[in-house]
């Protein structure tokens, strides 16, 4: 309601994953999540679409965000609109550090990916960034 239904969403949790054996830092997708919905999804007229994924595979958990937003280059374009453009840059890189910690503290070896996604015209179609968590 609160973006005039600009915004959709789905979520896809593996039910067969017992997630409760997984160390995942507290609000560790929220930044990607944010960033998004307002970086990404809210500058298109016709908003767009958000997914998260959650699954098990290989003893590792995949947390995928994926939107169909603008892509990180045309907000980075648009960046002089923003009041605070460093702001999505900190929170990613704050992000990283607090994963990068939770690591060296829990001999964890968890990874972030950002993929810049492209259209059939080589046009940016929007991001999709998968954080991989080793199971206990």
């Amino acid at each position: 309601m609160r973006f005039n239904n600009k915004l959709k969403y789905s979520f896809n949790i593996d039910e067969q994953t017992d997630f409760k054996s997984v160390i995942v830092p507290p609000l560790i997708l929220q930044p990607f999540i944010e960033n998004a919905i307002w970086h990404g999804l809210m500058p298109k007229t016709d908003g767009g679409m958000i997914h998260i994924h959650v699954t098990e595979k290989e003893g590792k958990i995949y947390c995928i965000v994926e939107d169909d937003g603008i892509g990180r280059s045309v907000s980075m374009q648009n960046k002089f609109k923003d009041t605070n453009p460093g702001h999505q840059l900190k929170e990613i890189q704050l992000t990283q550090s607090k994963l990068e910690l939770n690591n060296a503290l829990n001999q964890r070896n968890a990874t972030i990916e950002i993929i810049d996604k492209i259209n059939n015209e080589n046009e940016p179609a929007g991001t999709k960034v998968i954080l991989v968590f080793d199971e206990e």
